[in-house]
C-alpha cells in the first residue's frame, strides 16, 4: 500500500469525520468490501484537508471479496490518473491477482492504442467467485473525483482527488458498489441507486428520464471524415444541395469543426497549437458568417442542424491576441499548464457558452456538438481545485443546453464527472474515431462502442461516430454497429459517393430511424473475452419492441486477417435482451412457443431448438434475429430493414390471424408454424424453416390482416 507521509495525515485527517452511511466499511487508510450489502454510498459527511503534491486527499487500501475475474475502464494504454482525456477508454480484464488478461500489441495506423494498460480506473465489476457479480464506481464529488488504481499481486487502491492545491472542505463522496446476479444487474443497480441518491456532487439522470430529441430520430450527415476541417460555406452548401438532390433521406446536417477563427502563422502544419481569435466564424472561409447555410434547411430535406465546437474554443483554448474584448478576456486566466481558458466559474464558462453559442443559437441551430471535454480538465490540473473548475464548466454548458432548447453530443467526455452529472444531454461519444478504409481502427472501435455501455449506457445513449458508406472494408458493418446502438446515426460520404443499399436499411423513406429499445452491449461471455488478440468471437444484443431482440456476431481478431472464428446462438441468449431496458427487472423470460431465429444476411430463419453455429472469416459480421413465436406466429418484419422486427407496430395474434401495422410497405418476413398464410391483394412465397415471404405494395393498407388457412 501506498502510505501518506505524518505530516499529510495531520493536514488531512484531523478535520475528518467518518459517515454515518458506513461507519463499518470505511477506516482512516482501508474500505473493506470483504462482506459486501446489496448496495452502499461510502462517504464522509464532513472533510476537510489540503491535497498532497499529486492533488490527492486520500488514499485508500481496498479489501475485496474473493473474485475470480474483473474488468474496469481506462484510457488506452496512455497513463492518466483517473480521467481519459480523449474518446479513447478501453476495457481492461484482470485476473484475481490484478494480472492483465487482455494485453495489446496493436499499434497500426492513427496510434491506435499503445502495448501497456492504463494503472488508473474508473468503473468496475468484479466476478465473485459465489457466482454473483458486484460493480464498484468510484464518486464524484463538488470538488473531488475518485479513481482505483490496480497492479498485479499488490491490494487495489482508490485515490480521492481535487487534482489541485487548495484545501477542501465539504462532503467527501468515496465509491458506491452494487450486488447483483449478474453483470447487468450489478452494473444498473449501482448506476440507478446512485442517480436517485442525495449526494451533493451527483446530477445526473438516467437516460430513460431525458426526452429523445425529435431530429436525432432521423438520419443525418456530418463534414468530419471526409473534410475535415477545410470546410467553406461554399463547400457546405453545395453538399447540402447534393443531399437534396439524393435518394437519401438525411434530415440532419452537423457541421463539424471548421468554422472558427483563428490566426495561423504555421498555415495548417499544426492546429493543436491554434487558441481562439474571435466568435465570429472565420471571415476567409465563412464570409457572409453562418447565415447563408440556413437558407438550405427544408421541411422535407436538411430539417435540423447542429454546430461543432472545441469546450474551451480551441486546441490552446482563447487566443492572447483575441478581439473579443476587454470584457470578456476578464473571465479568462492562464492555466497551469500555460494555456489561456476561461476561468473554471460557473459564471464565466456561462458567459463564454452564451458567446460562443451565440450565432447559432439566432440563427435557430438545433443542436450543438462540444468536444475535447477531458483536455479541458487537463488545463485546471495544478490550479485550487481541478475537479471544482471541471464539474463548474460541465454544468455551465449541461445548463446552457437545456435553457436554449440545444440538444448535446458529448466528445472527449469519457469521466465520471462528466456522466454523473449529465441531467441534460444525452448522447456521448463512445468510442475512437471511425477511419475509413483502417480495418485495427474498425476492429477497436467496434469493442470499444459496444462495451462502454456497460458504464455510460445508463445516463446516456452511446454515440458510435459517424461512418462512410462507401467504405469498402466495412461499411455495412459499420452501418449495422450505428443500427444496434440507437444513438444518432450519421454518415459523412461526399453526397455524390453515398451507397444507398447500405445507408437505406437504417430508416424508413421520410429519414426516420428503426431504433432499439435500449443500447446494445455484449453478451456476458463476451465481456471476458480479448476479441481482438484471441481467435473468439464476439457477440453483442439489443432490445427491439415486441418482445424481439437482434444479436449480431463479430470477428475482430486482429493477429490474423484472414482467420475464421467459430461460435453459437443459443435460446438462452435472448435472457439478456433485458440487459439496459430501465428499470432492470431480471432476466427476460424465454416465450413459452420458442424463438425464431432469422439470418438477417443470409435471409433464411429456422426455430431456435438447439445451439445455432456461426462461422465468420476476416473482419465481418452476422447479424441475426430473435422473434417470440406467439400463437404458432412468429413476425420478421420488413427484410430490407436492419433492424426488422422493429418495423412491426402493435401486433395482435390470434390462433387464425395476426394484425400489425406497418409504416411503409416492402418485403415482408413471417413464421407460420402449421397451415399457409393468406391476405387479400398479398402473395405469399414459402421458404425453408415455414418462413413465408411477401411484397406488400407501397399504397397497401397501414393495417394488414394475415390470416391461417389450410389450402
Amino acid at each position: 500500500m501506498k502510505l501518506l507521509s505524518l505530516a499529510l495525515f495531520f493536514t488531512v485527517f484531523l478535520c475528518a469525520c467518518k459517515s454515518s452511511n458506513s461507519p463499518d466499511r470505511i477506516s482512516e487508510q482501508l474500505i473493506n468490501l470483504d462482506s459486501p450489502n446489496d448496495f452502499e454510498i461510502l462517504k464522509l459527511d464532513h472533510f476537510c484537508g489540503t491535497p498532497d503534491k499529486t492533488g490527492t486527499l486520500k488514499v485508500y487500501t481496498l479489501e475485496l471479496p474473493a473474485f475470480e475475474q474483473m474488468l474496469y475502464f481506462g484510457s488506452d494504454g496512455k497513463g492518466k490518473s483517473g480521467i481519459v482525456p480523449s474518446n479513447r477508454s478501453h476495457m481492461w480484464i484482470l485476473d484475481q491477482h490484478f494480472g492483465l488478461l487482455n494485453k495489446p500489441t496493436i499499434k497500426q495506423g492513427n496510434g491506435v492504442y499503445g502495448n501497456n494498460a492504463t494503472k488508473e480506473g474508473t468503473f468496475s465489476v468484479f466476478k465473485l467467485q459465489n457466482g454473483k457479480y458486484m460493480a464498484i464506481l468510484p464518486l464524484v464529488g463538488e470538488g473531488t473525483m475518485s479513481y482505483v488504481k490496480y497492479q498485479k499481486n499488490k491490494q487495489a487502491e482508490l485515490y480521492v482527488s481535487t487534482f489541485g492545491t487548495a484545501q477542501y472542505d465539504g462532503e467527501l463522496p468515496v465509491l458506491a458498489y452494487a450486488v447483483g446476479d449478474n453483470i447487468y444487474e450489478a452494473s444498473s443497480k449501482v448506476w440507478s441507486k446512485l442517480v436517485s441518491s442525495d449526494l451533493k456532487g451527483i446530477n445526473a439522470k438516467l437516460r430513460s428520464q431525458k426526452e429523445y430529441p425529435e431530429y436525432w430520430e432521423y438520419l443525418g450527415w456530418c463534414s468530419w471524415e471526409e473534410y475535415r476541417n477545410n470546410i467553406s460555406e461554399e463547400l457546405l452548401a453545395s453538399s447540402m444541395d447534393k443531399i437534396h438532390a439524393s435518394e437519401i433521406p438525411i434530415r440532419w446536417l452537423l457541421i463539424d469543426e471548421g468554422t472558427e477563427w483563428y490566426i495561423d502563422p504555421e498555415k495548417g502544419k499544426n492546429r493543436f497549437k491554434l487558441g481562439l481569435h474571435s466568435f465570429t466564424a472565420d471571415p476567409e472561409r465563412f464570409p457572409n458568417g453562418l447565415s447563408p447555410l440556413l437558407k438550405h434547411k427544408k421541411e422535407e430535406g436538411i430539417k435540423w442542424m447542429g454546430i461543432w465546437h472545441h469546450q474551451a474554443g480551441l486546441y490552446r483554448g482563447i487566443s492572447k491576441d483575441n478581439i473579443m474584448g476587454e470584457e470578456f478576456n476578464k473571465l479568462c486566466q492562464k492555466m497551469p499548464n500555460g494555456r489561456y481558458l476561461v476561468k473554471g466559474e460557473f459564471d464565466a464558462q456561462y458567459a463564454f457558452f452564451e458567446k460562443l453559442f451565440e450565432e447559432p443559437v439566432k440563427l435557430g441551430f438545433d443542436f450543438i456538438k462540444v468536444d475535447f471535454q477531458g483536455p479541458q480538465f487537463l488545463s485546471y490540473v495544478g490550479g485550487d481545485n481541478a475537479v471544482y473548475a471541471h464539474r463548474q464548466t460541465n454544468k455551465a454548458l449541461e445548463t446552457f443546453g437545456k435553457d436554449n432548447d440545444l440538444g448535446i453530443i458529448n466528445c472527449f467526455a469519457q469521466d465520471m464527472l462528466c456522466a454523473l452529472n449529465s441531467n441534460h444531454s444525452l448522447v456521448t461519444r463512445a468510442s475512437q474515431d471511425y477511419r475509413k478504409g483502417k480495418p485495427t481502427a474498425a476492429r477497436i472501435q467496434t469493442y470499444q462502442c459496444y462495451n462502454q455501455k456497460l458504464w455510460m449506457g445508463h445516463v446516456v445513449w452511446g454515440d458510435h461516430d459517424m461512418f462512410h458508406s462507401n467504405d469498402t472494408l466495412a461499411s455495412r458493418l459499420m452501418a449495422v454497429s450505428k443500427a444496434m446502438s440507437g444513438a444518432p446515426v450519421y454518415v459523412s460520404d461526399a453526397p455524390e459517393h453515398f451507397v444507398p443499399e447500405v445507408i437505406l436499411p437504417l430508416c424508413y423513406s421520410n429519414g426516420q430511424l428503426i431504433r432499439p429499445e435500449a443500447p446494445a452491449l455484449p453478451l456476458p461471455e463476451s465481456f471476458f473475452l480479448d476479441p481482438i488478440n484471441d481467435k473468439k468471437m464476439y457477440r453483442v444484443i439489443s432490445p427491439l419492441p415486441n418482445k424481439a431482440a437482434s444479436v449480431v456476431c463479430y470477428n475482430i481478431y486482429d493477429k490474423d486477417q484472414n482467420a475464421t472464428v467459430k461460435g453459437v446462438l443459443s435460446a438462452k441468449d435472448y435472457k439478456h435482451r433485458s440487459a439496459m431496458l430501465h428499470p432492470y427487472t431480471g432476466e427476460a423470460e424465454l416465450p413459452t412457443e420458442g424463438l425464431y431465429l432469422y439470418d438477417y444476411y443470409d435471409k433464411e430463419g429456422t426455430v431456435l431448438k438447439d445451439d445455432y453455429l456461426v462461422s465468420l472469416s476476416g473482419l465481418s459480421d452476422k447479424l441475426f434475429h430473435l422473434c417470440p413465436i406467439n400463437k404458432g406466429w412468429a413476425l420478421i418484419g420488413l427484410t430490407d430493414k436492419y433492424l426488422s422486427p422493429a418495423t412491426v407496430i402493435n401486433p395482435q395474434y390470434t390462433k387464425n390471424d395476426v394484425t400489425f401495422e406497418l409504416v411503409e410497405g416492402g418485403q415482408f418476413a413471417l413464421y407460420l408454424k402449421e397451415g399457409k398464410p393468406k391476405a387479400e391483394g398479398l402473395r405469399f412465397i414459402q421458404k425453408q424453416n415455414n418462413l413465408w415471404l411477401t411484397n406488400i405494395p407501397s399504397d397497401y393498407a397501414k393495417t394488414i390482416t394475415i390470416k391461417k388457412t389450410k389450402e
